[in-house]
């Protein structure tokens, strides 16, 4: 008999772990729209608003080509800013924590549909927290090896219990 209350807590055990890795594989990160944004002789304009609209003033703005910084500025008291001497290329504008990819286009070869600037939207008001960088073992994956391990725990008194019981 314990030994097959045994094996079910493993069983249940091993299920908790795949399910706990099905849930993180099919966790899709956020998705990270591009957007094309039309350069003014040679100037990236842009406004940096909360998540009511309202301008965010006096917020510093860094614009990144890959791992470099291209370009900084302060949003002023209409949280505009403007970024100059870019050329065309892939952007990352960050404001506040929130960072933008953006395709920008000299304004000659700019498709009909690029903006004529880039609005980025903070969430100010909200503070978020986290565990580090914890790669794969995110909040699905942290619940899934507490539980796993508190069935495996709960598993080991029953048995324990059982073992002790007269005539066992």
């Amino acid at each position: 008999m314990p030994n097959n209350i045994i094996s079910a807590f493993c069983a249940l055990a091993s299920v908790a772990l795949i399910i706990t890795a099905a849930q993180q594989s099919n966790a899709e990160a956020p998705a990270c729209a591009i957007g094309d944004i039309r350069l003014h002789e040679g100037q990236l304009h842009g406004q940096v608003v909360n998540n009511q609209g309202q301008a965010v003033a006096d917020s510093p703005v860094v614009i990144r080509q890959g791992d470099k910084v291209v370009g900084h500025t302060m949003s002023d008291e209409c949280g505009n800013f403007v970024i100059r001497d870019l050329n065309t290329g892939m952007y990352q504008v960050e404001a506040n924590g929130r960072a933008t990819i953006h395709r920008v286009w000299d304004a000659t070869i700019a498709p009909p549909a690029a903006g004529q600037g880039v609005m980025l939207v903070t969430d100010e008001e909200v503070v978020r927290g986290n565990l580090g960088h914890l790669g794969h073992l995110g909040h699905t994956g942290l619940g899934g090896v507490a539980l796993t391990a508190a069935a495996i725990a709960a598993g080991w008194v029953i048995v324990d219990e059982l073992d002790e019981r007269p005539g066992s």
